[in-house]
């Protein structure tokens, strides 16, 4: 045990690294998991479409939030690498992990001074299965990158404590946090842990107590600016679309729909903490996605109250026994301030909890319990903790090899996913696609087949939404089970007879059934929820000129027009309708229109194209090629 404990005081970086290869060596073989394409697509498109890295930096990560850093790590391997390679992106992010335990290891050594005990506690955290999701995930490498520079600004501000008059440390600091927030905005807890983390420092800094709210006031300067930096263009929200870019709904996370002050909050936070100190101590039931209603979170949980206050109050009774209370209170204040934007009291958060929210938090968390034990409980046997890691370690093994591909996630927590609607949406959604992307009828029967039972179990977690129920008709029709779906559009109706959803996808299938005239009945219902729908408005122009009802798709389109002038679907329906009379003046009049009121669609530019082909138009054609490819 000496040997091994010289071993580790020599070369802890090493130790770092065979753990991670031993537990993510086996990513270097993986595929895309789930959601993985959400982050790599945009970057493929990016430079499909011309554009250089650089680029990268005015795109938005999604509607709500600016991550250029993320976008910018995979775009350096695109372009450095021809392309993307699974094994590559995968290697990066074992590679960042790894260097950011060894960027802790730094940190930990300037709080406690013991490099043992850092080495320890560093591969706890290497070995706990609750940070497999980051680093087998491509998607959440944003998580990796802001995490690695959380703890660069930490080093940075030890180090500019232990000597104030090396400024530039601070500055640095203080870039590495706008760095940290510009990969994800977990990194915000670090302005709640600076006070603390000065306040530490006091006996060195007594003589400048201004330190502690000037250096704070920093930070949160920094952050609060983070939109200034941005270099993309700025979202417009408008009334029309402002629900849809909320990005989460009661299926995710009820609390959405409780209109809560931020006091209502608290208590559902100490339930959303419970609930992540439970996965910490007790890591088991792994799965892609937690959710409603696996936790029930309709309404206050006074177990999981009274439970905190208990916790609580031996976590502070243990700190008054303790000959260093300020040490335990710096680490379980740090677990606290980084776990601030999970506990949905700043916002109501997807899944309700996630493994990758806590990622950063979680270390101070396993520093935290690792003081108490070692003081009160094992009185530093080595051995005991050097089981737990191996332990934790073969959890995470197992745990990993189930983000090999989305199918093999899928399949290995359907047992833990099944009870939650949101879970099973997704798993549907995605056995849907590899149904349409596979040429092999037999595999695609099967896919078709998980996700009807999929979409079956979702819906039947919450029978009063309509979503799943629709989901699963489409899929039934895709199977050829047309009665089945219609079964299942009907049921719907239950539920909201006002779901213009539900009236599209009837029509659909009665059009596919050659039942034009129950098509364009349900269409016509489909339209009076949903009036601007270009695709029913599509429906029923097509099935008009299909039948030769020349008049009546005129009619259509001008009735929508006199309502909306601009009505992109209609003009360009109306555009196709005198194409057909061979009338090339209105044609040309309406698909211009169309054009121009359809956000220059280059789809409309492609059909001008094709029109001014038809007419022998040079000049237009070539005017309407380059718009179409730009």
């Amino acid at each position: 045990m000496k040997k091994w404990s010289q071993f580790a005081l020599e070369r802890p970086w090493l130790i770092f690294l065979l753990f991670i290869i031993l537990i993510y060596g086996q990513t270097l073989w993986f595929g895309y998991a789930l959601s993985d394409l959400y982050v790599t697509d945009p970057v493929k498109k990016n430079f499909e479409e011309g554009f250089g890295i650089f680029h990268l930096l005015k795109l938005w990560y999604n509607i709500n939030d600016y991550r250029p850093l993320v976008l910018l790590s995979f775009g350096l391997e695109y372009y450095f690498f021809n392309g993307f390679n699974p094994s590559i992106l995968h290697f990066t992010n074992v590679f960042l992990f790894w260097m950011l335990t060894c960027l802790i290891y730094k940190v930990l050594n300037k709080i406690i001074v013991n490099n043992l005990q850092s080495t320890l506690i560093i591969l706890l955290f290497i070995a706990h299965p609750i940070h497999v999701e980051v680093v087998a995930s491509l998607k959440n490498r944003d998580v990796l990158l802001s995490s690695i520079f959380v703890f660069i600004s930490l080093f940075c501000l030890l180090k500019y404590l232990a000597d104030l008059k090396r400024w530039w440390l601070l500055i640095l600091s203080l870039i590495s946090f706008f760095l940290a927030i510009m990969s994800k905005l977990d990194a915000v807890g670090l302005i709640l842990f600076v006070p603390f983390l000065i306040f530490y420092y006091n006996k060195r800094i007594e003589k400048n107590r201004i330190l502690i709210p000037l250096i704070t006031f920093l930070f949160a300067l920094v952050f609060l600016n983070k939109e200034n930096f941005s270099m993309a263009e700025k979202q417009s929200i408008t009334l029309e679309n402002k629900i849809s870019t909320t990005g989460v709904h009661f299926t995710e996370n009820p609390i959405v729909e409780l209109d809560l002050s931020y006091f209502e909050k608290i208590p559902y936070g100490i339930q959303t903490f419970m609930l992540y100190i439970k996965k910490l101590l007790l890591p088991i039931d792994f799965c892609y996605y937690y959710g409603y209603p696996i936790i029930p979170f309709t309404s206050v949980n006074y177990i999981a109250i009274i439970s905190f206050c208990i916790f609580s109050l031996g976590i502070f009774f243990i700190m008054y026994k303790s000959k260093e209370p300020l040490k335990l209170l710096l680490f379980f204040w740090a677990f606290i301030a980084f776990s601030a934007f999970a506990l949905n009291i700043i916002a109501p958060l997807a899944g309700i909890i996630a493994d990758r929210l806590i990622f950063i938090s979680s270390f101070f968390f396993i520093a935290f319990i690792f003081f108490i034990a070692n003081k009160y409980i094992l009185k530093f046997k080595s051995q005991i903790f050097i089981t737990l890691i191996i332990v934790l370690t073969t959890i995470s093994i197992y745990r990993t090899s189930a983000w090999k591909d989305i199918f093999t996630l899928l399949e290995r927590d359907f047992e833990r996913a099944k009870g939650s609607y949101e879970a099973m949406r997704i798993a549907a959604n995605n056995y849907k696609e590899f149904a349409d992307t596979t040429s092999n009828l037999d595999l695609k029967k099967t896919y078709l087949e998980k996700a009807i039972l999929m979409s079956e179990l979702g819906h039947n977690t919450m029978p009063e939404e309509n979503k799943l129920l629709q989901y699963k008709a489409v899929c039934e029709f895709a199977a050829g089970k047309n009665e089945a779906a219609k079964k299942s559009i009907l049921s719907s109706f239950r539920n909201d007879s006002t779901d213009g959803i539900s009236y599209k996808f009837l029509g659909d299938i009665f059009y596919l059934e050659n039942n034009k005239t129950e098509a364009i009945k349900n269409y016509q219902k489909a339209l009076i929820y949903d009036t601007k729908n270009q695709i029913i408005i599509n429906s029923i122009s097509t099935i008009y000129l299909e039948d030769n009802k020349i008049k009546e798709a005129n009619s259509f389109n001008d009735s929508l027009l006199k309502i909306n002038p601009k009505n992109f679907a209609a003009l360009e329906n109306n555009g196709y309708t005198y194409l057909y009379l061979r009338d090339t003046i209105n044609a040309e009049i309406n698909f211009k229109k169309a054009f121009k009121n359809g956000l220059n669609n280059p789809e409309i530019a492609e059909v001008l194209y094709r029109f001014f082909s038809y007419k022998n138009d040079q000049d237009k054609m070539n005017f309407y090629f380059n718009l179409k490819n730009n």
